[in-house]
């Protein structure tokens, strides 16, 4: 699958998990205005509550290649920043090989609110450079790491 194929759905259910959240927040009347009880039983109800577009994104990251993921990872980057020698500084993508895929995951899924912001910066610059999203993964070498 292409990496614009992989961004797509993650904002697609994105959108899928923030509404999940605030429906499940209304369910429980939980405002996060404001400081909440964590001993309030509804409290409890809200956290305990499933939230299966979340995890479908879990699901979805823990599927994916370790490369792709870094790469997924370096765009979100990237997009937040702004920095192109972030894109293209190998280094940059060198220094987070031997990260646990599971830290990568959650760094992704920690992001999930923001992060179709981060992607459509991105991809705007990239296309605003005359670059294909796809060639981004094949400048980064294969960290041939099993995570």
């Amino acid at each position: 699958m292409s990496l614009l194929h992989h961004i797509e759905y993650l904002n697609q259910a994105s959108a899928r998990a923030i509404e999940e959240e605030h429906q499940i927040k209304k369910k429980y009347h939980i405002d996060t205005t404001f400081p909440i009880d964590p001993l309030a039983s509804h409290v409890k109800k809200w956290v305990r509550a499933d939230r299966p577009e979340a995890a479908k994104i879990e699901n979805y990251l823990n599927e994916l290649d370790y490369d792709t993921l870094l790469t997924i990872q370096t765009l979100m980057y990237f997009g937040r920043t702004g920095r192109y020698d972030e894109l293209n500084n190998r280094n940059f993508h060198l220094a987070h090989v031997g990260e646990p895929k599971d830290h990568i995951i959650q760094t992704i899924i920690q992001n999930r609110d923001i992060y179709p912001d981060y992607f459509r910066r991105a991809l705007d610059k990239l296309k605003n450079q005359g670059v294909h999203i796809d060639s981004v993964k094949q400048q980064f070498p294969n960290s041939h790491q099993n995570h």
